[in-house]
């Protein structure tokens, strides 16, 4: 957000919209709703400030980057429960 990208603020305007209704799902909790409601006023008082459209490149990137990261600790963890003794599992 600080670049200014303006899915960021719509990403951060998702969030504060999630945060102010989520107390009142748990509990009643309106110091947390109050935080949040005014996070959410000071992004659309600031809105004018978020004006750069995210680069698609550079979401693919990332997004290549987030799945060779989920593929390889799903492969450290499938290699490692193989290697796993059978003896820490016994009763």
């Amino acid at each position: 957000m600080l670049r200014g990208l303006r899915t960021a603020w719509w990403f951060a305007i998702a969030l504060s919209v999630i945060s102010i209704f989520w107390p009142y799902h748990q509990s009643i909790d309106y110091e947390e709703a109050t935080v949040a409601l005014l996070i959410l006023g000071s992004l659309v008082a600031t809105r004018k400030e978020y004006h750069i459209k995210t680069n698609p490149r550079l979401g693919t990137v990332g997004l290549q980057t987030a799945m060779l990261s989920m593929a390889a600790v799903m492969l450290y963890g499938v290699v490692g429960f193989y290697f796993l003794d059978k003896k820490h599992f016994s009763d």
